[in-house]
């Protein structure tokens, strides 16, 4: 509105400025556009220490909201590496609480004072992250307690785990801090989001351009050439641009195009910490791997392998790329080894 309002008033003066020949003759009604430097300078540099500011911030908050995720992926990849597969259960439970954690804290952070909508638990029910019972527990809690309580599950959860999976108390506290390393982003995130720029100095801002605008509406006018319209409507445009740009950058928790696709990454980072989650028999402790020969000859694939393990390691090392596989001896090497081994086990019992 404000800015078809500018150029409306600068086309009528431009376009009526010959009618008025006491106003287009008058020389006091000049611009003289070397008295406008400071004003010029002035809007400048608000303008553009208002743009990094809001820039800087729309950073601050991107970075924190991918260290949520990266925080929630560590946990699960520490936690695994601390689980057997017949404690599975425990790190599944664990981790699906801070997926709905996750889930319901990026859906509407901003919202954070108002309850959770039923339609947001069926969500998280349909993609398994919640059960009715544990939804019906959060359906009087506001956004921002249901995040942090079911947060505090998933602590609880690694707390009775650590007797069950045989954790020493380094481990569980570093699981531990992990999840209050998450629930502090979380914080730092509505801090950020929460804190806007000071009001005097947004209004201060809006009130140099307006008057910047007026002047340069009338300054162009004044002009006796054609090109006078479309140079104000390419100042104008920058000027009215840069502001409805920071307006959305304030706020990167919508629906304009400069905002965060929370639903996609959210979608796209369930799907793999289920698939991560979901690996798991393969390098099991109570399997029969043989580690230590593969590792002399250079790899650390293991010799025997679960054959229901189907991500894209063969079953033996039969089946491995030649430059994997131990070097195969002939008949006669093999017969040779055979008796230096005899001699060997005759000089002990002697």
């Amino acid at each position: 509105v404000t800015f078809w309002l500018f150029f409306i008033v600068h086309f009528t003066l431009w376009f009526f400025k010959d009618p008025m020949p006491m106003v287009s003759n008058d020389p006091h009604c000049e611009v003289n556009w070397s008295h406008l430097e400071v004003l010029v300078a002035v809007s400048n540099f608000f303008l553009v220490t208002y743009v990094g500011d809001v820039f800087h911030r729309y950073c601050d908050v991107y970075y924190a909201v991918k260290t949520l995720f990266s925080g929630v992926t560590d946990f699960v990849l520490e936690m695994k590496f601390y689980t057997k597969a017949k404690h599975v259960l425990w790190l599944r439970l664990s981790a699906r609480y801070l997926l709905a954690a996750l889930c319901i804290f990026l859906n509407r952070p901003l919202e954070n004072r108002e309850k959770v909508p039923a339609e947001e638990y069926e969500q998280l029910i349909q993609r398994r992250l919640l059960r009715p019972e544990e939804v019906a527990a959060l359906s009087d809690l506001l956004r921002q307690h249901a995040g942090t309580v079911v947060c505090h599950w998933a602590a609880r959860v690694v707390h009775q785990s650590f007797t069950e999976m045989g954790m020493t108390s380094n481990q569980m506290r570093s699981l531990l801090d992990r999840i209050l390393f998450i629930r502090q982003v979380q914080q730092s995130v509505l801090d950020t989001v929460k804190k806007p720029l000071p009001y005097p100095y947004f209004h201060l801002l809006n009130l140099v351009l307006l008057v910047k605008l007026s002047i340069l509406a009338y300054g162009y006018a004044r002009m006796n050439s054609i090109f006078a319209p479309i140079g104000f409507f390419l100042t104008e445009l920058v000027l009215c641009g840069s502001m409805e740009l920071n307006s959305q950058l304030a706020d990167p928790f919508g629906d304009d195009d400069v905002d965060f696709p929370l639903r996609q990454w959210l979608d796209v980072f369930i799907a793999r910490t289920c698939d991560f989650l979901e690996h798991f028999d393969a390098f099991d402790e109570d399997q029969d791997c043989a580690w230590g020969p593969l590792a002399d000859n250079g790899h650390g694939f293991p010799s025997i392998v679960q054959k229901s393990y189907s991500y894209g390691i063969q079953t033996t090392t039969d089946q491995l790329p030649s430059q994997f596989r131990s070097p195969e001896l002939s008949a006669d090497e093999r017969s040779g080894g055979a008796t230096r081994e005899e001699e060997e086990g005759d000089d002990d019992d002697d």
